[in-house]
């Protein structure tokens, strides 16, 4: 009996010795694997911002490789897949891949969130000079080219009803030949068949138009969604950035109650920096005693100097794939440079900066980087880089080019 008890206690020992062990490691797992959202951004200033948000309370990742040309970049299949698996998607709206992504994998459990839809955009523009693409021109001669196609269907309907005319002719003098009965039976015939015709013309006249108009509403349509483009680059202009941040703060304060009160505090003390940074712009541009920027390259500022009420020379849009500026468009911003008095001919990051060599050798111009803040090469990721710190680097060179 004795043994029998013995036998017993050890069993429960046992049996309560693996219970406690085993409570003890799924403790410990779920303490050491705090649950926290998986953030994913394209670009190097939504990767910025939402950093600044939620601090060590989540996992960011810039999906831009350091130094990556954003323009050309196509995510890999390794970057669908981290995509597909992101609670947080951040994008910036313009990148050309990115329907493609967003229709391919299922977005329902993501928080998807583009920055051209918090501000409000600005159209693509050319100025003096710009080299921008010819599909435009392209789209003009396609158009004169089907014009000229109309005018030569019309004059071949207006022949084919000339020789229609005739043969009518014809057979009316062979009608008056008829007996008259027969000349009444061929009346009525030919009265019921020109009905018939008229109606079966009727009904192609209106099949025509409508054909007409629905291609007319596919050429409208097709013409704007080709030609407004808008300009990706939003946070260019501080005031803009300071909306965005704010809009990712709300959706991650949505997503993670448990760190509202850090995510509020984050921000407002991120958002001070922005406002601050702001003004700076402000102090520049009202002291400047011009307010003429030339950039001898692709034109990512438009948000920056429609915000501080700046002109701008520049050899191509923002967006362009356009490289290498013509003849002209160099000329010409060599004499805006000389006519103008520009000191400081900008370049912007990544750039070969052969554009901007040739025209400071041309005149006595400096030639000086203004950052898009695209993305940073692992350099300035060493150095601790952020967007207001190249923002404000912009804010001096601007400085600089206004006097």
């Amino acid at each position: 009996m004795k043994k029998l008890l013995c036998t017993i206690t050890i069993i429960a020992y046992l049996l309560f010795s693996l219970t406690g062990c085993a409570g003890k490691t799924m403790s410990e797992t779920d303490s050491n694997s705090e649950a926290k959202l998986n953030i994913i951004a394209t670009s190097f200033p939504q990767y910025d911002f939402v950093r600044k948000i939620v601090g060590d309370k989540a996992n960011v990742t810039l999906l831009l490789s350091p130094g990556l040309e954003t323009h050309s970049f196509e995510p890999s299949p390794k970057d669908r897949i981290d995509i597909a698996k992101c609670d947080v998607f951040i994008y910036t709206g313009g990148e050309v891949w990115i329907d493609e992504i967003l229709e391919s994998i299922d977005t329902d459990d993501i928080e998807l969130i583009s920055l051209m839809e918090i501000v409000n955009l600005l159209e693509e523009e050319i100025v003096d000079g710009m080299v921008h693409d010819h599909d435009h021109e392209d789209h003009e001669d396609h158009e004169d080219h089907e014009d000229h196609e109309d005018h030569e269907d019309h004059e071949d309907h207006e022949d084919h009803e000339d020789h229609e005319d005739h043969e009518d002719h014809e057979d009316h003098e062979d009608h008056e030949d008829h007996k008259d009965h027969e000349d009444h039976k061929e009346h009525e015939e030919h009265e019921e068949h020109e009905e018939h015709e008229e109606h079966e013309e009727h009904e192609d006249h209106e099949e025509h138009e409508e054909h007409e108009e629905h291609e007319d509403h596919e050429d409208h349509e097709d013409h704007h969604d080709e030609y407004v483009e808008y300009d990706e680059h939003v946070w260019t202009s501080p005031k803009n950035a300071i909306k965005i941040v704010e809009y990712i703060s709300e959706r991650m304060i949505a997503l993670d109650k448990d760190n509202e009160d850090y995510f509020e505090t984050n921000t407002k003390k991120y958002v001070e920096e922005l406002e601050e940074l702001d003004q700076l712009f402000r102090v520049v541009t009202k002291d400047a005693k011009n307010n003429t920027v030339l950039v001898a390259d692709r034109f990512p500022f438009r948000y920056m100097m429609n915000e501080y009420g700046l002109d701008y020379y520049a050899a191509f849009t923002g967006c362009s794939t356009q490289t290498d500026a013509s003849p002209a468009t160099l000329a010409f911003l060599i004499d805006k440079v000389r006519d103008e008095s520009i000191p400081v001919v900008f370049y912007t990051e990544q750039s070969n900066q052969k554009m901007a060599d040739a025209i400071c050798e041309s005149t006595d111009s400096k030639k000086m980087l203004l950052h898009s803040c695209h993305n940073i090469t692992q350099e300035e990721i060493d150095k601790g880089v952020t967007y207001i710190s190249l923002m404000t680097k912009n804010a001096e060179s601007l400085k600089e080019a206004l006097q």
